[in-house]
């Protein structure tokens, strides 16, 4: 059995839930914080929650901003200003300490409607968000394609 936490990072908010089984069970949301080290210390606090629960197979977390795969960096603007052009990834694995995925929030977004929502037996969508901020995601013949 897969168990995750995940995470979904807004501009007003900060979603957690406990993916097991094939199910999502929501976990309470936070707002967003103002400053970089106590966004950090929210990830923490949800890590240590979710491992009072039991094991951890990894942390899934969505986020505004260009997801730079191979530097860790969230590239791009977003409304959440601190958390770009630092490396995010390895501060967030130092955190959590378990496997960790890290991409764009409406890339999340068009993966799981292409997977788990409508998409499924649809190979191509386009995916937009409207939020704090605004966002797309394209998936064509299943491969998500990554923008700048």
């Amino acid at each position: 059995m897969t168990r995750l936490l995940a995470i979904d990072v807004g501009g007003t908010s900060i979603k957690f839930g406990d993916w097991q089984c094939g199910k999502l069970k929501t976990l309470p949301s936070v707002p967003t914080p103002k400053d970089r080290e106590d966004f950090f210390k929210v990830i923490q606090t949800a890590t240590t929650n979710a491992r009072k629960q039991g094991s951890l197979d990894g942390v899934a977390i969505s986020i505004p901003g260009v997801v730079n795969k191979k530097s860790g960096v969230i590239e791009g603007p977003s409304q959440i200003p601190y958390i770009h052009y630092f490396p995010m990834a390895q501060r967030l694995q130092s955190i959590v300490q378990t496997k960790l995925s890290m991409e764009n929030d409406a890339n999340c977004a068009g993966l799981a409607e292409c997977h788990l929502g409508p998409g499924k037996h649809d190979p191509s969508i386009l995916m937009m968000i409207l939020g704090t901020g605004i966002g797309g995601a394209l998936i064509s013949r299943g491969q998500l394609h990554h923008g700048a």
